[in-house]
């Protein structure tokens, strides 16, 4: 399994748990509001013999050892939710923080600047950027995204693959051009802001 892979299932069982955790979130609420319920029942129902259940059927004794039956079943199928509810949530958690560690391994500094050793020499020369180049366009639109992005809007409004689009993020970072975070944050630098100043661009910032 390669990393994407592993971070993708990460990703999907995070979503799953944290659904399961609202699921849980709404049943609670929904039980301590119908005990809420049944408490004004039964005290409506302790309070007169002539409780609009009352029936020759059964017994007014019937009735609240009814109601008093029900509402500590409901208070232990609350404490069971809640219990279960705490152990997701601890899931949760500890997935959050596996899934963090594991997207900051991509971003290590030291496999970006391997990585982006493979890139034609050049590219980002002592000049600074080709106004028409991938690594340009890729700036301009982290600057149009308020200064910060991710590869992801990189790669949907280039129109080219997430690979590619993290490859020219890692090479504008290597120049310092834009920072990249652990959590895969593009944060365009002063340099970059005066490279699109330089190029005639800075009507994007």
């Amino acid at each position: 399994m390669d990393f994407e892979e592993k971070v993708e299932l990460l990703g999907e069982k995070f979503q799953k748990l944290t659904q399961e955790k609202e699921t849980l979130k709404r049943q609670i609420a929904f039980s301590k509001e119908w005990i809420s319920k049944l408490k004004m029942r039964l005290n409506k129902a302790k309070e007169s013999d002539d409780y609009v259940w009352h029936s020759a059927a059964r017994s007014h004794a019937d009735i609240l050892s009814g109601l008093e039956a029900e509402l500590a079943s409901e208070k232990r199928s609350v404490a069971s939710l809640e219990s279960e509810y705490s152990s997701v949530s601890d899931e949760v958690k500890l997935l959050e923080e596996r899934l963090k560690a594991e997207q900051a391994k991509e971003f290590d500094f030291g496999w970006r600047k391997k990585e982006t050793e493979d890139l034609p020499e050049g590219r980002v020369s002592r000049g600074g950027l080709s106004v028409h180049s991938s690594d340009m366009k890729a700036l301009r639109i982290i600057a149009e995204e308020g200064g910060s992005t991710n590869f992801a809007v990189v790669s949907r409004k280039m129109g080219v693959e997430y690979s590619y689009a993290r490859l020219l993020s890692m090479s504008l970072g290597r120049a310092d051009y834009i920072d990249i975070t652990p959590e895969g944050k593009c944060k365009i630098t002063p340099k970059g802001e005066k490279e699109l100043e330089k190029k005639g661009f800075i009507s994007w910032l």
